[in-house]
């Protein structure tokens, strides 16, 4: 018999590469901080998320996670998910359901050798405090060669690049 989890506020699922779905009574509604490394078989995924979650990181290939965000439920939006962090995954854009996260106010992209996407896809994150792209090869390029991300997120008032923090000219 499986028993529910209900008061479990954080998750980390960990080099887990044979592991093929989430048992669904880890997902517990108190959820806040789920964290899954690793786990490139991770083929079902729960119908959605926890809906008090504030925290997402997704390390590394992360199975049916990379490609796509089990979003929906009642609160579609998630609107306590304040955090997120993409790191290491094996897939060039962002996972589908990502332009339905409108409360994220801190966001971090990291050690991302494929990601590519255009800022047009960040801007319905209007309470984006913290843009944060470390390390992410083909983005990098991108911010290189003028392609006017200033006006595009203007309303971001931090972004850091490689750890530096870019300053913005305001007219």
């Amino acid at each position: 018999m499986r028993y529910p989890v209900p008061h479990l506020h954080s998750l980390r699922i960990w080099n887990c590469r044979k592991l093929k779905v989430v048992p669904h009574y880890m997902f517990s509604q108190a959820l806040k901080n789920l964290r899954i490394d690793d786990c490139p078989e991770l083929g079902e995924v729960q119908p959605w998320l926890p809906p008090l979650l504030e925290e997402l990181i997704l390390e590394s290939n992360v199975g049916a996670f990379s490609k796509s965000l089990p979003l929906g439920g009642e609160c579609s939006s998630y609107p306590n998910l304040k955090s997120v962090w993409i790191g290491s995954s094996p897939h060039s854009s962002l996972p589908k359901g990502f332009n339905q996260l409108t409360s994220i106010q801190s966001l971090h992209f990291y050690q991302y050798e494929t990601l590519d996407f255009e800022l047009e896809e960040l801007k319905h994150l209007t309470m984006l405090q913290h843009l944060e792209i470390k390390y992410c090869p083909i983005l990098r390029k991108r911010f290189r060669k003028g392609m006017d991300w200033r006006s595009t997120l203007s309303h971001v008032p931090k972004i850091t690049f490689n750890r530096k923090e870019i300053t913005r000219s305001r007219k």
